[in-house]
C-alpha cells in the first residue's frame, strides 16, 4: 500500500477551531522471519492538526477502512490507532472486521465496539508501547499554526492458515476524529 493522505479545512463555527488539517496513512508490509511470528503490516498514522485542538488528555482517533476490490468475501478490514495527548501510555490500536467509518459510529464511544461480533479474529492489532517520544506531538512542517500527531497500528497476521486473498487491492476511506473523554459520544470529526 503506498501512503495516501488528504487535506481538511475546518470550520470554527462546527468544531471550536478553524485552519487546515492534513491526515496521512502510510501501510507497509513486513515479513518477519522467525516461522512462528506474524508477518506485520504497519500503518502509520499522522494527524498535523491546529495546535489548538491538540489539549491535553484530548483523544486523538485515527482509522482507516478498507473495502476488497476483488474479492469481496474477505469483508472489510477496519484499523483504528488512538492516542490521548500527553499520555504516552493512552495508546492503542484494533482491528475489525465492520465499517468503523464516522456515519456508521455516530453517537457511540470511540471504544463502544461489540469485541465478540466486530473485532477481527484472525488478524488482531498491536501498537508500538515503549517509544513515549513517538507519541508526543510535534511541529508540523507544513503549517505554522499545527502540531503533528503520530500513531502506529501494527497488524499481526498469522502465516499459517491465512487467506491469500487478503492481499489484494482496496478502496481505502480514513479520516480523524476528537474525543474529549472515554464517554464522549460527540466527536469533532475533522474529516
Amino acid at each position: 500500500m503506498k501512503k495516501v493522505g488528504k487535506e481538511f479545512a475546518l470550520d470554527k463555527a462546527t468544531l471550536g477551531f478553524d485552519g487546515k488539517a492534513t491526515q496521512s496513512v502510510l501501510a507497509s508490509f513486513e515479513v518477519v522471519d522467525e516461522l512462528d511470528d506474524p508477518d506485520n503490516i504497519n500503518f502509520l498514522f499522522m494527524a498535523d492538526i491546529p495546535r489548538e485542538a491538540l489539549y491535553e488528555s484530548a483523544i486523538i482517533y485515527q482509522w482507516a477502512q478498507l473495502t476488497p476490490k476483488t474479492h469481496a468475501e474477505i469483508g472489510k478490514i477496519s484499523i483504528d490507532c488512538k492516542v490521548q495527548v500527553g499520555n504516552p501510555d493512552g495508546a492503542m490500536a484494533n482491528v475489525f472486521k465492520v465499517a468503523i467509518e464516522d456515519s456508521t459510529r455516530s453517537g457511540k464511544k470511540w471504544w463502544d465496539f461489540n469485541y465478540e461480533t466486530e473485532v477481527h479474529t484472525t488478524i488482531y492489532a498491536d501498537w508500538i508501547t515503549d517509544d513515549y517520544q513517538f507519541y508526543e506531538t510535534k511541529k508540523s512542517t507544513t503549517n505554522f499554526k499545527n502540531e503533528l500527531q503520530n500513531c502506529m497500528a501494527i497488524l499481526k497476521i498469522p502465516k499459517a492458515d491465512r487467506n491469500a486473498k487478503m492481499f489484494q487491492d482496496y478502496d481505502v476511506k480514513y479520516g480523524i476524529r476528537i474525543y474529549a473523554s472515554d464517554e464522549d459520544v460527540a466527536p469533532k470529526i475533522l474529516g
